[in-house]
Parts: C-alpha cells; sequence; structure tokens
C-alpha cells in the first residue's frame, strides 16, 4: 500500500538539540491512501463467463465477478485457469444502465491462486484478467457502472 501525507524533518533546533547524526520527524496526523490504478476499482458480484483455448482444446468457465475497473476484472470460478493465456470474456453488469447489454472483452490472464475464505465462502480460484481488447464503449459502461457504486459507497459512508 501507498500512503501520502505531510510531515515536518528537523535537523537542527533552538527547541531541541540534536546530535549530528539524528533526525527529529513530525508524525502525520492524517494519512490519505493513494489509488496507483489508472481506473477506480469497486467490489461488485455479477455473473462472468470466460471463454479461452489452453492449447488442447476450447474451455468455457462461469464464475462471478469480485471487483472490476475499468483496466480489467477479479472474479471466482470453479477453474484453475492458466496464467498468460488470452481469454474473451462476458460480463452481466445488470441493473446499472438501461438498455442492458453483455460486455464483452478480451484480456490476458494475469494471474490465479487458491480461493482465499475473506473473498468468498466457495471452494475454487480467485483469478484476474487485464483487459486487452474491449471496446470503448463497453470500457465506458464499466466505468459508469463503477463511478454510481462509488457515489453509493461516498453517500453510505463506506468510502
Amino acid at each position: 500500500n501507498v500512503y501520502s501525507f505531510s510531515g515536518i524533518i528537523v535537523l537542527s533546533s533552538t527547541v531541541r538539540k540534536l546530535q549530528p547524526d539524528q533526525i527529529l520527524i513530525d508524525y502525520p496526523v492524517e494519512k490519505e491512501r493513494v489509488q496507483r490504478r489508472e481506473y477506480f476499482r469497486v467490489s461488485i458480484q455479477r455473473p462472468i463467463e470466460i471463454y479461452y483455448n489452453d492449447g488442447y482444446k476450447d474451455r468455457a468457465y462461469k464464475g462471478n465477478t469480485i471487483d472490476i475497473s475499468g483496466g480489467g476484472v477479479r472474479f471466482w470460478t470453479k477453474e484453475n485457469l492458466q496464467v498468460g493465456f488470452i481469454a474473451n470474456m462476458v460480463l452481466h453488469l445488470t441493473g446499472f444502465f438501461t438498455p442492458y447489454e453483455p460486455i464483452s472483452a478480451n484480456g490476458r490472464i494475469l494471474y490465479t491462486k487458491n480461493h482465499d475464505s475473506r473473498l468468498t465462502s466457495k471452494a475454487g480460484y480467485i483469478s484476474v484478467i487485464k483487459f486487452h481488447e474491449i471496446s470503448q464503449k463497453h470500457r465506458q459502461l464499466i466505468m459508469k457502472t463503477c463511478f454510481k457504486l462509488q457515489i453509493e459507497m461516498r453517500k453510505k459512508g463506506v468510502l
């Protein structure tokens, strides 16, 4: 995690005598977490379909998103997906924009790891796909959804 804050570093002071090899650091009262991603990420659970060829045959899997952004998606699935492969996906972000349309994109599978019980109660795998090819329209629909969810979280005092 990266945080930003303002503080004071004192090398010498008339109030407090410091040895030549000492410094005094005034620790900040407030700190702010810095979002280093290009796109804001929000938690959302919606159905996702994943399609890819593992070199032997075409594969199709279903899962549920954990969070999304304009740059990619983290999701849960029962299957251990092959890292590095390009996958096609269909996201179902129902209830956020009308008329509803599924969002299709393709991207590279960045990582897959065994399920983390803090994120889901189902046994399986958590995977991340970074969007490689996605239409500007679909990326904007995802970003619009993320923005709506961010506003709702701020109203509830969660963010």
